[in-house]
């Protein structure tokens, strides 16, 4: 085992979101003041996925970019359980016993107001103020973090996402909706209409994408913030159902072919549309750009 941890918290922590770190601090916070060490512990699968995998949400962020995002709040230790059956039929006392004290030997452990881990959830917060006296570990429940008229959660920014209510999920989540992958060859069609595209192949494990639609976004290339416009969805006036988001740089050339691109979701314009010519598609183009460029003429 590694050396012992004292101020924990645990959790999936899907997307990192302000509610997590307020978390995380606060257990930096504890292990500063008592002269410890911190630590954050989650699992890999996501629960969900285990529970019910029909039925689990798309999750905000790939395993990969959670565990970044968690090394990055300045904890000494993140610790990676792997969910399986097995861990999942632990009651809260079980899991505490022979998985979390043995693995990092906590002292004190900071949870959620809604928080709940072991089977059926059992370890919530009124179970935990029952065993911490006994299993020897002190225990701090923060309240929920709230903003813009509601708590902070996976939840919401997923809600807020399917609405395409791109500022707010940004805000609850502390940091702009990025998407990444590598510019590859399309059917060069917005070229030949004067709008060159970029089309991108998102990684396999992205994360929840938001709304189908027409957005002002920022092309991230090189260190460079490019002001653009993407379609994110099908493309109904060609026939085509595949979902492909499209970037088209404004005011300039690039040769993006091949590179690896992010795309910062600034705000949503407009939802799909199936036109009946290529040139009422050309028409809405050319307003969807005009009115882009003048959120970013601000």
């Amino acid at each position: 085992m590694s050396a012992p941890l004292d101020v924990i918290t645990i959790g999936s922590f899907d997307g990192v979101h302000l509610g997590h770190r307020a978390l995380l601090e606060r257990v930096r916070e504890r292990a500063s003041e008592v002269g410890g060490r911190s630590g954050v512990v989650t699992f890999s699968p996501h629960p969900r996925q285990v529970l019910n995998p029909d039925g689990a949400p798309a999750l905000l962020c790939s395993d990969e970019e959670k565990l970044q995002l968690l090394r990055d709040c300045g904890l000494d230790r993140v610790v990676v359980l792997e969910f399986t059956a097995d861990l999942a039929a632990l009651n809260a006392e079980q899991f505490i016993q022979r998985l979390l004290l043995p693995e990092v030997g906590f002292s004190h452990l900071v949870i959620g107001h809604d928080h709940g881990f072991g089977r059926g959830r059992s370890g919530n917060a009124t179970t935990l103020q029952e065993l911490s006296p006994r299993l020897g570990f002190d225990l701090e429940v923060l309240p929920p973090v709230e903003i813009l008229g509601g708590p902070v959660s996976s939840t919401r920014i997923r809600h807020s996402l399917a609405l395409g209510e791109i500022q707010l999920a940004a805000t609850l989540l502390g940091r702009p909706i990025v998407l990444k992958g590598r510019v590859v060859s399309g059917h060069g069609r917005g070229k030949g209409l004067g709008f060159p595209t970029a089309n991108l192949a998102l990684a396999p494990e992205h994360g929840l994408l938001p709304r189908s639609g027409v957005y002002a976004v920022l092309a991230l290339l090189d260190g460079e913030r490019m002001p653009a416009m993407m379609n994110l969805g099908p493309r109904p006036t060609f026939g085509e159902t595949s979902l492909v988001p499209e970037i088209h740089i404004l005011d300039r050339q690039v040769e993006l072919n091949g590179r690896e691109l992010g795309v910062e979701l600034v705000e949503f314009v407009r939802d799909i549309a199936r036109f009946e010519s290529v040139a009422e598609l050309m028409t809405q183009l050319a307003r969807d750009r005009e009115r882009i460029q003048g959120r970013f003429a601000r």
